[in-house]
């Protein structure tokens, strides 16, 4: 006071927080094609309170409105299957951030329709021996049965087949009439093509 007399006092003042806005965008990176892995990149965000934890949550959709969850597709990334189940669908990944304070957004980023990436035919018959043993002039015949996942047509070539063999490189069918100088073991090797890779 006017006589020199002074008093202290303390007080504590609390600000509270006001959660800000994350700021940025999320996107997915990677190829987006069967088999690939895609990842959420949420290396553009930012928030003025402080850094951020994710949750993720991964979509697929037919016509690229109506999206649905994917099994398990709760991580940053995700694997796309090789069986054809994602080719020609849409992804999506839903992020949800987290600040310090528990202040909580969500965020979103679709990919272009997953495309096909052509696979190797596959041989879905094997040749026992028991069953398939032709003994001298009497007619051999077995059927080699392929499959192709991505539906293409599917030729067959004897790489090395018996001159006393012949090989319908449409139907599979392998067939052909041994005599004497054939008697003993001999050595068959089929490719399949799809006309872009080769199986043998």
């Amino acid at each position: 006071d006017g006589n020199g007399g002074v008093t202290n006092q303390s007080f504590t003042i609390t600000v509270a927080n006001v959660d800000d806005a994350v700021t940025g965008s999320i996107s997915i990176s990677g190829t987006v094609q069967e088999g690939a892995t895609l990842t959420a990149d949420t290396s553009g965000l930012s928030d003025p309170d402080g850094s951020l934890a994710f949750t993720y949550l991964w979509k697929y959709s037919t016509d690229n409105t109506n999206f649905s969850n994917i099994s398990g597709g709760t991580s940053k990334t995700y694997d796309i299957p090789s069986d054809q189940t994602m080719v020609g669908k849409y992804l999506q990944v839903i992020v949800t951030t987290t600040d310090p304070y528990g202040g909580s957004e969500e965020l979103s980023a679709k990919s272009g329709q997953v495309a096909n990436v052509n696979d190797s035919p596959t041989f879905t018959s094997t040749v026992n021996s028991a069953v398939t043993t032709a003994t001298q002039d009497q007619a051999y015949t077995y059927t080699v049965t392929t499959n192709d996942i991505d539906g293409d047509t599917v030729t067959l070539t004897g790489t090395t087949i018996p001159t006393w063999l012949t090989l319908n490189s449409t139907t599979g069918v392998l067939s052909g009439t041994p005599g004497n100088s054939d008697v003993g073991s001999h050595s068959v090797v089929i490719t399949a093509t799809d006309g872009t890779v080769n199986e043998t």
